[in-house]
């Protein structure tokens, strides 16, 4: 998971200030290490400013995809939600829901890509809107 608490000096808070920025440079210019390092910035964003929105995007950059099997390594259940703070009502969140239903549909056809775990979800989710 994300580590929390601060840490860097000037220069990691010039690079989390200016994260867009710094993400769109590594999508552009694509290096050998750049999943590693989109991923570390994903973590950094969430631990220092509590951006999980943030964090998500680089961690889909970085190539990881949600997985709702909250285990210690799971850095993202649901796009947009924070699962780590909400553990028990992250998948009653609208939008996040709607954010990876729409994920799952665009890698659809994607091999090797199962969501699995996201299914639990969409129950859970489709019993929240019956309630509605």
């Amino acid at each position: 998971p994300p580590p929390r608490g601060g840490g860097g000096g000037g220069g990691a808070s010039s690079v989390l200030s200016e994260w867009r920025g710094n993400l769109a440079m590594m999508l552009l210019n694509r290096t050998p290490n750049d999943m590693k390092v989109m991923t570390m910035l994903g973590d950094k964003l969430w631990a220092a400013h509590g951006n999980p929105r943030a964090a998500h995007l680089c961690y889909l950059a970085a190539g990881l995809s949600p997985h709702v099997q909250l285990r210690g390594s799971t850095r993202m259940a649901v796009i947009g939600a924070d699962h780590m703070k909400n553990p028990r009502t992250f998948m009653r969140n609208a939008e996040a829901m709607q954010l990876t239903e729409a994920f799952e549909y665009a890698n659809r056809g994607s091999a090797g890509t199962k969501y699995a775990s996201f299914q639990v979800a969409k129950f859970i989710y489709a019993c929240e809107l019956m309630d509605l």
